[in-house]
């Protein structure tokens, strides 16, 4: 297949909640050259977002992972006129990607979120690689999100080798709109109080149960500091409710959904990421292009992006070890802003917005080339 134009790129995913997936299909069909549409459930503020910056979309019947195959008679219109049906997640890999190679369509496959990475189960187990498998062969390429996990594909015979690449997350180049001091004041946060910030949805995987019991030894040594949680979901009133118990309420903000993230970041004198498991956090690449310090949990995905001891620290996920972490860091200004400049460096240098819409037009114009 040889184009003479600009490639139609339909875009599908399971769901248009906050979330990096989402983030990142709105910043392809922004940045990548062609005809972008996105086909997600109106579950979230994605397709509102996609309409707002001039996006095509189309509203699939029903949000969720096993909404598929209600939403297939929406699917088979949604890629009929697409070059790419560029599928995100393993559950559109499985349907969409599926349907789009019915119809002999070039399909990429994203693994924004490995289902392997939370196994439980042999039943899980076993759901779950046919998932993988099934979305891998249908694509003509898969992306993984960070080496690690692209190799762990490969360990686990998923795909071979030369049909999957990584492409890192980008995030763009933010900055801050509103005073320092308008912010503290709306989050009920002092001036001379040192902000820990924390991002991201309130669910076990990130951990901000942990940070919650690291903080409680952090006002040991730093009584002026506050933590503050931006984000929503299942856990938070468990997350209030720990608070509570530690004896730290007074000093922890949860601020809820928040789309002010250059904002948050100019009061952080700390970001904090105490994630169980990743794939490639852009909360992490937000402080970093933000220069901001990080304390972050040990993992090798954050190893691709953190070099420990120079943008930040990775750490044991453990309270004691982000504690340790988080109080150095506070107690010493010369150390934030190196970490924060080098981070900053380090995030346009390799994990700009920019710099992945550049790989992923790259890859669309191979997937086009002639077999």
């Amino acid at each position: 297949m040889c184009m003479s134009h600009s490639p139609r790129v339909v875009h599908v995913i399971h769901s248009g909640a906050v979330g990096g997936g989402p983030r990142v299909v709105l910043s392809l069909a922004t940045g990548v050259p062609g005809e972008h549409v996105i086909a997600a459930p109106a579950d979230g503020p994605l397709l509102a977002d996609a309409q707002r910056e001039g996006v095509d979309t189309a509203r699939l019947p029903r949000g969720g992972k096993y909404s598929f195959p209600v939403s297939a008679p929406s699917l088979r219109a949604a890629v009929a006129t697409a070059d790419i049906v560029h599928v995100h997640g393993q559950f559109a890999g499985f349907y969409a990607g599926v349907i789009a190679r019915t119809c002999r369509k070039r399909v990429v496959y994203t693994a924004h979120f490995p289902s392997f990475v939370t196994d439980s189960g042999p039943r899980n187990r076993i759901r779950n690689r046919l998932v993988e498998a099934t979305s891998c062969a249908a694509a003509q390429v898969t992306v993984a999100c960070s080496q690690t996990m692209r190799e762990e594909y490969i360990r686990r015979r998923l795909t071979k080798s030369h049909d999957i690449v990584t492409i890192y997350n980008g995030v763009p180049e933010q900055h801050a709109t509103v005073p320092v001091e308008r912010v503290r004041d709306d989050l009920g946060v002092g001036l001379e109080e040192q902000v820990i910030l924390g991002l991201g949805r309130f669910t076990d995987q990130k951990g901000f149960d942990v940070l919650l019991e690291a903080m409680r030894i952090v006002l040991c040594r730093a009584p002026q500091a506050v933590l503050t949680l931006a984000g929503d979901g299942e856990r938070r009133q468990a997350l209030e409710d720990r608070a509570r118990r530690l004896e730290i309420y007074s000093s922890v903000r949860f601020a809820g959904f928040r789309r002010d993230t250059a904002d948050l970041m100019n009061i952080a004198a700390v970001v904090a990421v105490p994630s169980r498991y990743e794939v490639f956090p852009l909360v992490a690449l937000e402080a970093m292009m933000a220069g901001r310090a990080l304390v972050a949990t040990d993992l090798p995905v954050l190893r691709e992006a953190i070099t420990g001891g120079e943008q930040g620290f990775l750490v044991p996920l453990d309270p004691g070890a982000l504690a340790d972490g988080l109080i150095r860091l506070l107690e010493d200004a010369d150390l934030r802003r190196l970490m924060g400049t080098a981070g900053r460096r380090r995030a346009q240098a390799r994990f700009g917005e920019d710099r992945m819409a550049g790989e992923y037009a790259t890859l669309y114009e191979r997937v086009l080339e002639p077999a």
